[in-house]
């Protein structure tokens, strides 16, 4: 479960860095 738990949050970590970086890149744009 550990793994698992691991990989959710890391996977969440990248949605969320992926959303602020698009509309960071968005606002610059």
């Amino acid at each position: 479960h550990s793994v698992e738990d691991r990989r959710v949050r890391r996977c969440l970590k990248m949605q969320v860095a992926f959303k602020d970086w698009h509309r960071w890149e968005g606002g610059r744009g």
